[in-house]
């Protein structure tokens, strides 16, 4: 009971302050030989995000949330390899860069590692009101 009136007197008191909403995007990176849409849900006050490839597969990470950027990756370890996915998005202007590696996932095997990085863009959606 106290701490319901605590809380009830903070919010009184800082009508202002209120609890972030996840924010959505929906964007798009390419290369000169290839392109990809994606959506990202970015819910700073739980440093989350999640990232749905086009085809609908979709992945959770921890996000870094800068005063400019936000960033996040997703690795695959598969059959002796890592893969990294690496996500940053300019909370400016929502310039988007996509960041590929490809290597070994075995420190005893010298292979060079393969990257690729892809530009792009991304936007705001505009979420309407919900019943749930």
């Amino acid at each position: 009971m106290f701490k319901t009136a605590i809380l009830l007197s903070i919010l009184v008191a800082f009508p202002g302050v209120s609890f972030a909403e996840p924010i959505y995007l929906d964007c798009q990176v390419a290369s000169k030989t290839e392109q990809k849409k994606f959506a990202v849900k970015l819910d700073e006050a739980s440093g989350k995000i999640t990232h749905t490839y086009e085809k609908g597969d979709a992945f959770n990470a921890e996000g870094f949330f800068s005063a400019n950027s936000i960033s996040y990756q997703n690795i695959i370890l598969t059959s002796g390899l890592k893969i990294t996915f690496r996500y940053e998005i300019d909370r400016t202007n929502l310039k988007a860069k996509q960041f590929f590696e490809v290597a070994s996932a075995d420190p005893k095997i010298d292979v060079p590692a393969q990257t690729s990085t892809m530009d792009g863009i991304c936007s705001v959606v505009k979420v309407g009101s919900r019943k749930i």
